[in-house]
């Protein structure tokens, strides 16, 4: 016998490719069987329990991470609709947005600008 107990040998096949520049090329490749059952029967076991354990591991990880995160991540808070923010002119208010805009011109000290005319928006 040639080959090790409980291999087989490969069998040759020869395959005719098509490169994309059109160029021919023969290739021989081995096709080789998978081994018998038996012959590899609980060789890889310490590493499929080492495999098992690590897997595990990262599980456990990722599920502390993501409870941390819905703690302390933005994206993870319930939605609210904050209060609008109290202004000094409340004149040139027309929507809760517009609360949010002034209060921050007030914040910075700078005041709003003058209402466009219709000639203006239309130019717009």
């Amino acid at each position: 016998m040639d080959h090790a107990p409980g291999a087989r040998p490969a069998r040759w096949l020869s395959a005719l490719v098509v490169g994309a520049a059109g160029m021919t090329i023969v290739a021989t490749v081995a096709a080789v069987e998978p081994p018998a059952e038996d012959a590899v029967a609980g060789t890889n076991a310490p590493a499929e329990d080492a495999a098992a354990a690590k897997a595990a591991a990262a599980a456990r990880l990722v599920e502390q991470r993501a409870a941390k995160a819905k703690e302390t991540w933005w994206s993870w808070k319930p939605l609210a609709a904050p209060a609008p923010p109290a202004v000094r002119e409340t004149a040139w208010v027309r929507s809760p947005i517009d609360r949010f805009v002034l209060a921050r011109l007030e914040a910075a000290g700078v005041e709003h600008a003058a209402e466009a005319s219709r000639e203006a928006l239309i130019r717009r």
